[in-house]
């Protein structure tokens, strides 16, 4: 009976609470569930191999159960490779399916096999493939869904999601805590405390990164126009901001690194890292309570003006990047 090797196989794999076993047995079985369970007693890695020669009849079992065939093929495209049930319900609700993994238990397309981890049994693999040939489509316009983000503060809390290396400290002493709750992003992406960032699944990650740093770059071009820097500028992939270099005589004291960041999602490696004095000019005012004393300057820069913030070992070379914001026709203000 291909329930039974249903049941046994998930009871072989499991590892977690008896109530999540018996909340998914209750949903897949209805009113037999009980039964499902004392026939699943016992089961072993010889359940597991049983389960897998027996692909053929398990996915036709499957495949019964199923009464909407645009979620599963959905699924199937673009949500199998989020495991976390977690992140699997976020991932459904960007694909306009929020209710949808009930369903898919409910199916047997998805199983757990923990907790808090959720995903399709190996032997569905014929299956999932089949749906993944469908016509059925989802699609997502990165491009835009990025430019109708005006808050720095988002543009930095995506980037520094999906990059993994932000330095936090920085981020949240310039634009205040991430947020506590939930959060969703357009059709883009959802933040959650616990789980993070979850990207739309009818793109990738890196394709939203690739994306927003593209915008990154051509307005970190614009904010060095404004700030009238001479000398080499390049859009650095290392700090993921524009970069200019300055040097008065040569030395290392008497140079500067200077990052062009229309919002500042740098990684710690930057930030923390190097001997060269370092100035961080960032898009936007600078926070309320204003900025404490660091190792490295910081420019706020803004319609028409500018606010500094001195390192606490100030040099010549951060005098001078004041003199060229003030020949610049901004409307300096230096703390």
């Amino acid at each position: 009976m291909a329930e039974v090797l249903e049941a046994r196989f998930q009871r072989a794999v499991f590892q977690g609470s008896e109530d999540v076993l018996a909340a998914d047995f209750e949903a897949r079985y209805g009113p037999r569930w009980i039964q499902l369970m004392e026939a699943a007693e016992g089961a072993g890695e010889e359940d597991v191999k049983k389960a897998e020669a027996n692909a053929a009849q398990l996915a036709a079992l499957v495949s019964s159960r199923i009464d909407d065939e645009r979620t599963a093929v959905l699924y199937a495209k673009y949500a199998r490779n989020l495991a976390l049930e977690g992140q699997l319900r976020l991932g459904l609700e960007l694909l306009g399916l929020s209710e949808a993994l009930e369903e898919l238990i409910r199916w047997g397309l998805v199983m757990h096999f923990s907790d808090d981890v959720v995903a399709a049994p190996p032997y569905l693999a014929g299956l999932l493939n089949r749906y993944m040939a469908s016509p059925v489509a989802a699609a997502i316009d990165v491009a835009e869904e990025l430019k109708s983000l005006e808050d720095p503060r988002l543009l930095a809390l995506v980037e520094g999601e999906i990059a993994g290396d932000a330095d936090w400290g920085l981020y949240e002493e310039i634009y205040g805590p991430r947020p506590p709750s939930r959060l969703r992003i357009g059709s883009l992406a959802i933040y959650d405390p616990e789980l993070g960032l979850v990207v739309n699944p009818a793109t990738y990650p890196d394709e939203v990164l690739d994306e927003l740093l593209s915008i990154k770059e051509m307005r970190a071009r614009r904010m060095a126009s404004t700030l009238g820097l001479h000398g080499e500028y390049e859009f650095d992939e290392r700090s993921r901001c524009g970069l200019a270099y300055l040097s008065l005589d040569g030395t290392a004291e008497g140079s500067a690194e200077v990052y062009i960041c229309p919002w500042l999602a740098v990684p710690a490696s930057v930030s923390r890292g190097g001997r060269l004095n370092k100035v961080f000019v960032v898009w936007g005012p600078p926070p309320q309570s204003g900025l404490r004393k660091r190792r490295d300057m910081f420019v706020f820069l803004y319609e028409e003006g500018a606010r500094v913030f001195y390192p606490d070992k100030q040099r010549s070379v951060h005098e001078h990047l004041v003199d060229l914001l003030y020949r610049s026709g901004l409307a300096v203000v230096e703390e």
